[in-house]
């Protein structure tokens, strides 16, 4: 019974070693079909030693990093460009007409 279920399991873990994100990815960019793209991005993940970013998922997190930085960059930005406004126009109404 244990041979059996280590080899559903086995064909389970070799099925979803194929089914990720990054083959739709290698579909869109080569035109594969999804089975020959999984396979060639493995291939190419394992020979350049990456297979711990599909695992952890490390690309996502670093892109949630830095648009968390420009967000915060762009908020303090603003939050300057805001103050100095408020000093040039004296606490003055920017937006009433004159005259």
């Amino acid at each position: 019974m244990y041979c059996v279920i280590a080899c559903i399991m086995q064909c389970i873990e070799n099925l979803m070693k194929y089914l990720n994100k990054w083959a739709f990815v290698y579909v869109g960019l080569y035109g594969y079909d999804y089975k020959t793209a999984g396979k060639n991005v493995m291939g190419l993940f394992n020979d350049r030693g990456w297979s711990t970013v599909i695992s952890h998922s490390l690309v996502q997190k670093a892109m949630f990093t830095v648009a968390l930085c420009i967000g915060l960059v762009t908020g303090l930005v603003a939050a300057v460009a805001a103050s100095m406004l408020e000093l040039i126009y004296d606490g003055a109404d920017p937006t009433a007409v004159t005259g």
